[in-house]
């Protein structure tokens, strides 16, 4: 995928937090590049062991740091 295409994908996610007044938070932030596959979209089984650790309250402080 393109990083032009990636950008307008992001724009669209920033168009549906504002006029939605919601807030998304990337999961990524808490994935290591180690915890991706060969095609760096998927997670590998490290990486799906690693994200099972979150909490919806760990979802939440995330969300309210970004605001």
């Amino acid at each position: 995928m393109s990083w032009q295409r990636i950008g307008a994908v992001n724009s669209r996610y920033e168009w549906v937090e504002q006029t939605l007044g919601v807030t998304l938070v990337d999961p990524n932030i808490w994935v290591d590049d180690w915890n991706f596959g060969r095609n760096y979209l998927h997670i590998n089984r490290g990486g799906a062991r690693h994200m099972v650790n979150f909490t919806p309250d760990s979802v939440l402080l995330a969300a309210e740091d970004r605001r």
